[in-house]
């Protein structure tokens, strides 16, 4: 597994990009080292190339509670999620199902290739 993570400031974008088998430790990690530094407005996590079959439901809803802590002064916050099979889209699915339940102050969207993100995410 990695996690690699660039920051374009000028862009207002960190991208994570995630390769081979990934946990639910290792993304909370991650999270939370992004939200205890100085967290750019929109965040892109890349799972084209991530096996997710040790996160379940479960986890996605952990995930989701967890970074629920780190939502102040997140009005204009966006997470882009890029994926590639259909486990993947359902975990994705219901990480922005429970943002909405939460009612998180960011949006999150779903996106099959990295182009149609960063034009939501209006960052060139």
């Amino acid at each position: 597994m990695s996690i690699q993570k660039e920051t374009d400031i000028s862009n207002e974008l960190t991208t994570y990009t995630v390769n081979g088998k990934v946990t639910l430790d290792e993304i909370l990690s991650e999270v939370e080292s992004f939200y205890d530094g100085d967290p750019t407005p929109n965040v892109l996590w890349d799972f084209r190339d991530a096996i997710l079959w040790a996160i379940n439901a479960k986890d996605v809803e952990i995930i989701s509670s967890y970074r629920s802590r780190f939502t102040e002064g997140s009005i204009r916050k966006k997470t882009g999620l890029i994926i590639s099979d259909e486990h993947s889209q359902n975990l994705a699915i219901w990480f922005q199902g429970y943002g909405k339940i939460d009612e998180l102050p960011f949006g999150v969207e779903v996106f099959r290739t990295k182009s149609e993100a960063i034009e939501w995410l209006s960052v060139v």
